[in-house]
C-alpha cells in the first residue's frame, strides 16, 4: 500500500511539472519567452528610458483563461549613430491561474507575485539604406534566469539568446515618413539537464512617421522544433510625442499560440540627447 501510493505521489509530481523538453513557452505564462520586435536599424543619439504597465489575459495548453500583469522598463543608450546598448523587461509579474489550468498543472500556488526576466541586449548598425540596399543592423539579445523556478510554471528559469540581422526601408511622402523592417534570427533556450531548444525567430513592421506620431502594425514569432514553441504575435501601437523629450505609447497584441494572449499596454518613454 505505501509503494503504490509512493508511486502515485511520483507520477503526480512527473505530470505536473514540465521537465525536459517540455519546457516551452505553451506550458508557461505568457511572459516566459515571448517573440521580440523588429527593432530599428537606425540609431539615434539618445538615453531612453522607458516605463510602463501591461495587463494579459491568456489560455495556455491544458488551462483555462489566465491574467497576469508586468510593469515593463527599457534602459537603451545609443551611440556614434552606430552602436545601442539596453537592457528590458519588467521586475516583477502579478498573475492568477484559472481553476481550470491550476487542475490541469498543479502549480506550487494559484496566484501571487513572481520575480519577471531581464533581456540584455547590443544593436550595431552595418549601413545605411540606399536605393534597393536597406539599412542593417546586427543585434544581439541575452534573456537572464532571473525569473522564478518551474514550480509555479511562469517564466522559464533558464538562459536564452538571440542573434538577428535587422533590415529595414524607409520612403518620404510628403509629411509622412514610411518604414518597412523585417528582422530574420536565431534563438535558443536552455531545457534543464537535457540540452536546448532552437527556433528560427521572423519579424516584420510597417511602420507611418508624421511630425509627432508614429502608427505601426507589426506580426512576429519563432518556430521550434518540438511542441508548444511555436508563437505569433500581431500587435498595433501609436507613440505621441508629447514634449522634445517625452513620448506616450500605447499598444495592442494578439499571440495566437503557444500560449494564445492578449494584451494591452501603455508607456512614458523619456528621451536625451547624448551628442
Amino acid at each position: 500500500m505505501r509503494l503504490a501510493f509512493t508511486l502515485g505521489c511520483l507520477a503526480s509530481l512527473a505530470f505536473a511539472e514540465p521537465m525536459g523538453r517540455d519546457i516551452n513557452p505553451g506550458v508557461l505564462g505568457p511572459n516566459a519567452l515571448p517573440p521580440l520586435a523588429t527593432d530599428s536599424p537606425w540609431v539615434r543619439n539618445e538615453l531612453r528610458v522607458q516605463l510602463g504597465w501591461a495587463g494579459q489575459l491568456s489560455t495556455p495548453e491544458g488551462g483555462g483563461l489566465d491574467g497576469s500583469m508586468v510593469v515593463p522598463f527599457r534602459l537603451e543608450l545609443g551611440l556614434y549613430e552606430r552602436i545601442a546598448f539596453w537592457a528590458e523587461g519588467s521586475p516583477f509579474e502579478l498573475w492568477q491561474y484559472s481553476p481550470e489550468t491550476y487542475a490541469a498543472w498543479q502549480p506550487k500556488r494559484s496566484k501571487g507575485i513572481t520575480r519577471a526576466d531581464v533581456r540584455l541586449g547590443t544593436r550595431v548598425r552595418l549601413w545605411s539604406d540606399s536605393g534597393f540596399r536597406p539599412a542593417s543592423a546586427v543585434r544581439v539579445v541575452l534573456k537572464t534566469a532571473t525569473g522564478e523556478d518551474l514550480y509555479t510554471r511562469r517564466f522559464l528559469d533558464a538562459p536564452a539568446y538571440q542573434f538577428d540581422l535587422i533590415n529595414a526601408w524607409h520612403w518620404l511622402l510628403g509629411s509622412t515618413r514610411l518604414e518597412a523592417r523585417l528582422a530574420v534570427g536565431f534563438l535558443a533556450w536552455q531545457q534543464g539537464a537535457v540540452g536546448q531548444n532552437d527556433a528560427v525567430a521572423l519579424a516584420g513592421a510597417v511602420l507611418a512617421r508624421w511630425a509627432h506620431v508614429t502608427l505601426w502594425l507589426e506580426v512576429r514569432g519563432y518556430a521550434g522544433w518540438l511542441r508548444n514553441d511555436t508563437p505569433v504575435l500581431a500587435s498595433a501601437q501609436a507613440e505621441f510625442e508629447l514634449t522634445p523629450m517625452i513620448d506616450v505609447l500605447l499598444g495592442v497584441s494578439r499571440t495566437f499560440r503557444d500560449p494564445p494572449t492578449f494584451e494591452v499596454s501603455t508607456s512614458l518613454r523619456v528621451r536625451l540627447p547624448t551628442d
